[in-house]
């Protein structure tokens, strides 16, 4: 993990602080530090580039009954006759207390590097491939690799 300074913490504080809010309303304390230290360890090791990219985009979190871990992207009018907000989710499976910490480590870091990538899931059917290559390359460039526990039943 690199050395942090006091403005990238306060980033991801603030980030997490709006980030978090829907997740909190019906998760454990425990479940919320548990993917607040996920996130904070996912994080912290990108390049300052790719954490203010993360940042920027300012993506809320969820657990999605019907998801695996992923990302989507959303573009709501915010009123009529304005530009349209960019809204993304990262979602985390309901299950993902199950997962050890480096498997869930490695699937919040994949979800993050889609949204630094600025990918689109409805791009998703005719890129898919492409997508998932520029993303496994990315994770690679930070130094995360594919767990060898199992995803599941397998907690540290």
């Amino acid at each position: 993990m690199k050395k942090l300074g006091v403005d990238t913490l306060k980033k991801f504080l603030r980030w997490w602080s709006a980030a978090s809010e829907v997740f909190a309303s019906f998760a454990t304390k425990e479940e919320i530090d548990r993917v607040q230290r996920a996130f904070a360890r996912v994080l912290f090791r990108l390049p300052d580039k790719s954490f203010r990219r993360f940042i920027s985009f300012k993506p809320y979190f969820l657990c999605s009954p019907r998801a695996d871990a992923a990302i989507w992207r959303f573009r709501p009018k915010v009123q009529p006759g304005q530009r349209y907000a960019d809204v993304r989710i990262i979602y985390l499976p309901p299950d993902f207390n199950e997962y050890s910490d480096e498997r869930l480590d490695f699937a919040i870091a994949h979800e993050v590097a889609h949204t630094v990538l600025d990918h689109n899931p409805l791009q998703y059917k005719t890129h898919r491939s492409e997508a998932e290559s520029d993303v496994d390359a990315l994770l690679k460039e930070w130094g995360f690799t594919q767990p060898k526990k199992a995803w599941r039943g397998e907690r540290d």
